[in-house]
């Protein structure tokens, strides 16, 4: 889903191309077969997500491609690149606090990802150690001031370092607030939403979603189940009319006499 249907690709799920036309069938009949997980959903203001919440320089980004939507079918990731590429020189960090669960920190930011996720990106493996179901939000806060930490910091992340850089300071926390001198950009899974001042929160395991039995098990800390088959859905539907139907009187039955 979306224009880089990382959802879909950290799931294992078939994604549609130009010589993949079948993929969206192949997906319903992969979940009609997948397993039923509960996870996560993040809470920021009065919107919600369920991969991550950016604040700065990628919700900078996000707003600057937003408008031009037509740009972005065409080219896809390529549309966020370039815009990085041109935000990254004029882009400046913020004085930025964070309050993780009561515990206040200080920092000079140039972005900061609260995230329910591993990927951030379609190779970009964000926070390799995230469940989509423990409770619990992986918080990254990348220091910095200038176009040089922002190339440093992309780098790192692109090899997969960045976690080990004294420049980014990683926490985990259920409630998060955020304040910048500066006034910042956020968005939501890739959607432009709203500026600091911001609370961000956890509902643990608040959806329900059907993944393919073979979703990596890394990305959740809880065991799943079975999703209903076919046949199951069509027995309950089943069960279902015969107890609503005596309430319908004969306005509710069926011209054929059953289901």
């Amino acid at each position: 889903v979306g224009t880089g249907n990382l959802w879909a690709h950290m799931l294992g799920m078939p994604v549609w191309s130009p010589v993949y036309r079948s993929a969206l069938v192949d997906a319903a009949r992969i979940l009609v077969q997948g397993e039923k997980r509960r996870i996560d959903v993040g809470r920021a203001g009065e919107h919600h997500f369920i991969m991550w919440c950016g604040i700065g320089f990628d919700a900078q980004i996000v707003q600057d491609v937003e408008p031009h939507r037509e740009v972005r079918r065409s080219l896809g990731n390529l549309t966020y690149g370039v815009a990085g590429l041109a935000e990254a020189f004029f882009m400046r960090g913020a004085r930025a606090t964070v309050v993780v669960d009561g515990r206040a920190t200080r920092y000079r930011a140039l972005m900061i990802v609260i995230s329910n996720a591993q990927l951030y990106g379609p190779s970009l493996r964000l926070a390799p150690e995230a469940k989509l179901d423990d409770g619990l939000f992986d918080i990254f806060i990348f220091r910095g001031n200038t176009v040089v930490d922002i190339f440093w910091h992309l780098g790192r992340l692109i090899m997969g370092n960045h976690a080990g850089s004294p420049e980014v300071e990683v926490l985990q926390g259920r409630d998060i607030y955020v304040v910048t001198e500066d006034t910042l950009p956020v968005q939501v899974d890739g959607d432009p939403i709203a500026a600091t001042p911001l609370s961000v929160q956890v509902l643990p395991r608040s959806l329900s979603i059907v993944v393919p039995r073979w979703a990596p098990n890394s990305l959740f800390s809880a065991p799943g189940r079975p999703a209903p088959s076919e046949i199951t859905a069509v027995a309950r539907l089943k069960r279902e009319w015969r107890r609503v139907r005596p309430r319908l009187g004969s306005g509710g039955r069926s011209r054929r006499g059953r289901l």
